[in-house]
């Protein structure tokens, strides 16, 4: 049976040959699968043919999972999933013609706009958290596009900095097949507080959406005083050239409209 103690020394010796003394170790979980695996490995294979190759591999594959250097620092599943939902955000967003912007931000004459991400759900997560936003199936993300702009010398050398311009959209793609941007309040900091803002706190409520109008459950007025461009009353139902039709609202039911926000970089798109 092989001592993990002196084999865990073994092989910091071992990698300390192959990197050098300044090697330093990464002393998690990483760390212990692979000391067991050699472990594993010792008492099956010690003295038998082709140990000594076997062993010089596992040892060079040790290397790379637990120094620090390069590419194969541990990341916990938390962050690979933060990132992953990054990388999803800004690739929903550059496919939203209206925001002018691509995933790595884009320079335009003396403006520097770029993009952050403030937060992301997947189209699975959409489906049951947001049945009647994420219409396209391609997520919902809350993004912040922030335009720097920089002036001339003489303006700078007096005022010390340019101006700064910010936006906060939510982006995604409605049934259509076409991807929005909806301004919304610079204050929402998630999905969900993006979508209390939009429907006044009636989001959980809705049944049926169609672009900025929605069919919500409740009493009041039937149908808004003023409907957004685009929506039609069209008998018992209300019509738009980009979206499916919706009913006329019933009994206990009534119309609402979504709240945009002003928009200073950027610009809205109909969803």
């Amino acid at each position: 049976m092989v001592n993990n103690t002196d084999y865990s020394r073994f092989v910091k010796e071992a990698i300390r040959k192959e990197v050098g003394p300044s090697a330093h170790f990464q002393y998690n979980h990483v760390w212990e699968g692979v000391i067991k695996i050699l472990c594993k490995f010792e008492e099956r294979m010690s003295g038998k043919k082709g140990c000594v190759a076997v062993r010089s591999r596992l040892l060079q594959r040790a290397v790379k999972l637990v120094s620090t250097p390069g590419k194969y620092v541990h990341k916990t599943q938390a962050e690979r999933h933060s990132e992953w939902c990054n990388k999803q955000a800004k690739v929903l967003a550059s496919k939203v013609s209206t925001l002018n912007v691509d995933e790595h931000g884009v320079g335009t004459g003396f403006a520097d706009v770029q993009l952050y991400v403030r937060s992301y759900i997947s189209p699975w997560h959409g489906s049951k958290f947001a049945p009647f936003f994420d219409m396209g199936g391609e997520g919902l993300a809350l993004v912040s596009v922030v335009r720097t702009t920089t002036y001339s010398k003489s303006y700078m050398a007096r005022y010390g900095r340019g101006s700064t311009a910010n936006t906060v959209y939510l982006v995604g793609k409605n049934e259509a097949g076409t991807y929005f941007a909806h301004a919304v309040h610079r204050d929402c900091k998630t999905i969900r507080q993006a979508l209390n803002w939009i429907w006044g706190g009636h989001e959980d409520r809705i049944t049926s959406r169609q672009g900025d109008i929605a069919l919500i459950k409740g009493n009041g007025p039937k149908i808004p005083r003023n409907l957004p461009s685009g929506h039609v009353i069209d008998g018992k139902h209300i019509v738009h050239g980009q979206h499916p039709q919706i009913r006329f609202p019933g009994k206990g039911e009534r119309i609402i409209v979504g709240r945009r926000a002003a928009t200073a970089v950027g610009g809205n798109s109909r969803d």
